[in-house]
């Protein structure tokens, strides 16, 4: 019997896998739960059902995943002990076999030989987005004809490439449950971040070539080159060490760096600043590695600097710092860095987390910085102040701000699938129905959300059943995780992570706008713009860091006025 009782978010993930269970065999499916919300403990009580007689086959990318799966089947259920095991020593009566995804797949015999013995009830595949790697397909494709169904764990279940995307979408077409973020953040479950965008200070402006240039395009990410030169730059470095040591907030840090030397050489550069540093690279198992990670979270140093080891798997709730020292323009790896320090108190972490973005300018490319988009504009303390305005009749910037940031992300969006750049603002005016805006009394900011003509009938139909659920069902909306369980499904219905509308600005907006109970908003375009003329956002410091961005939409605006 689990001994932990599940929190609100965790119960209704557990109600979403068992429900799945109690069809098997079926088609894979996977759990979306960010991290630091428990989503190994919440998948191992899931599974009580089944360990009564069945067989779990738990795979990780990871042995520190695995050790830590294993500790958390102990846990929660201490007389499996003995029968928790690897691979390499299963036997007839093992309940939980643990193996590495890079052991199945270079050893498929040694999996034959062990479904010989029992058949597993159901496979658990921990960071399943991985899978989407060629050399390890085979894997889910055997497990998959033996007719062994496969639940995918991961916080970020998707990829950048289009083709390995529609692949794992493919191979994982249900999902049990999926939490955000913003709602677990919302509901103090996770830590709450606070972003700080700190402008690089160089006098080296790197110019990118051609091909790096064309490789950004490619590969939709920062290419090693340039990443190398910038963890060449001295300034930068001591940047860095300055900002630790004089910001006010910061206990413990993870920094993220550009390259495995670039970890070990700012270790030695904190070290000689007097601020106890280790460098986390190579491998996971190393005993280096986990001495620096026992002396972190004993409280002996103070930071550790590492490059993508410290982005899966690894449990430090003393962290209540993220500094990102190098630029990423992958969103999933992007929410890998910041969910390091997001583990909140209901978990032994903190209320708060300090994110510090280093933003560096390049001669001839843009922001390149991941925090310029996407969630993480909700925390931007560099934006605080204009989000945090209350609309008036005759100053309404903090919703024009929200605007901004939205159109510049459309434009953006569009750039990348136009040649007809002269005909931005005129396919602007043309595509954008408008913008679905409120104000969040609980959080003291303004949301919105684009709508564009192609989903209006949607859009509309969904808004009605969002309405009509509601009124049915209040209590279903009494609470950050409940309001975005109940959006979601609408959503679902009627969109299926439709590319123009994300789920994760619906259930931004619409979700938290019924929650609170507030009035919509259908702003125009030409509204938005033309209130953006007549307000002062745009000459605000606060918007400073991103004024390169906005030079089309700007141009757009002084002609409409």
């Amino acid at each position: 019997m689990v001994t932990q009782t599940p929190m609100e978010h965790q119960q209704l993930a557990i109600v979403g896998m068992r429900e799945w269970f109690s069809s098997l065999p079926n088609q894979n499916a996977y759990l979306e739960m960010p991290t630091g919300s428990g989503k190994t403990f919440t998948t191992v009580a899931a599974l009580e059902p089944l360990l009564a007689s069945g067989r779990v086959l738990w795979i990780a990318p990871s042995q520190f995943l695995l050790e830590q799966a294993a500790q958390q089947f102990r846990a929660c259920y201490p007389t499996l002990d003995g029968q928790i095991g690897s691979l390499t020593k299963a036997t007839s009566t093992q309940r939980v076999t643990m193996a590495t995804i890079q052991t199945l797949a270079r050893d498929e015999k040694r999996l034959a030989a062990y479904c010989k013995e029992g058949k597993p009830t159901i496979a658990v595949f921990d960071e399943f987005h991985r899978s989407a790697a060629d050399t390890w397909r085979n894997v889910v494709g055997w497990l998959g004809n033996q007719r062994v169904p496969v639940l995918g764990l991961s916080a970020t279940p998707t990829r950048t490439d289009a083709h390995t995307k529609r692949w794992l979408h493919q191979a994982f077409p249900l999902c049990t449950f999926r939490i955000g973020i913003n709602e677990l953040v919302n509901a103090r479950v996770l830590a709450r971040p606070q972003l700080f965008r700190v402008p690089v200070d160089s006098s080296e402006k790197i110019i990118w070539s051609e091909k790096e240039i064309a490789e950004a395009r490619q590969f939709h990410d920062v290419p090693q080159s340039v990443l190398k030169r910038l963890a060449a730059q001295e300034s930068r470095n001591k940047s860095i060490i300055r900002t630790f040591k004089t910001h006010p907030d910061i206990r413990q840090a993870i920094v993220f760096c550009c390259t495995q030397d670039h970890a070990v050489a700012l270790a030695k550069q904190f070290s000689a600043a007097k601020v106890n540093a280790r460098a986390v690279i190579g491998d996971a198992k190393s005993q280096v590695n986990r001495d620096a990670l026992d002396a972190f979270r004993s409280g002996d140093v103070h930071v550790l600097t590492s490059v993508l080891l410290l982005t899966e798997g690894v449990d430090l709730p003393a962290c209540n710092t993220v500094i990102i020292a190098r630029p990423t323009q992958s969103e999933i790896l992007l929410k890998q860095m910041i969910g390091r320090g997001l583990r909140g108190k209901p978990a032994g972490g903190n209320a708060t987390c300090t994110i510090i973005d280093f933003v560096d300018a390049f001669e001839n490319v843009g922001d390149m910085s991941g925090t310029s988009r996407g969630w993480t504009r909700t925390y931007g303390k560099e934006l605080g102040e204009l989000l945090r305005k209350r609309p008036k009749p005759n100053q309404r910037d903090g919703l024009d701000l929200a605007h901004l940031l939205r159109v510049r992300d459309w434009l953006a969006q569009l750039f990348a699938r136009s040649n007809e750049t002269d005909r931005l603002g005129e396919l602007f005016l043309e595509e954008v129905e408008g913008f679905l805006e409120f104000f969040d009394e609980t959080e003291g900011v303004s949301r919105s959300v684009t709508v564009m003509k192609s989903v209006r009938k949607p859009f509309q139909a969904a808004l009605t059943d969002v309405t009509r659920d509601y009124e049915r069902n209040p209590a279903g909306w009494q609470t950050p995780i409940s309001a975005a369980a109940s959006t979601r499904k609408i959503y679902n219905t009627h969109f299926r992570d439709d590319e123009t509308l994300s789920e994760e600005d619906f259930v931004a907006v619409v979700g938290e706008g019924m929650r609170e109970g507030e009035d919509f908003e259908m702003r125009s375009p030409e509204e938005v713009l033309e209130r953006l003329v007549e307000s002062d956002v745009l000459q605000n410091e606060a918007v400073a860091p991103v004024r390169r961005d906005l030079s089309r939409i700007m141009s757009l605006i002084a002609r409409l006025g």
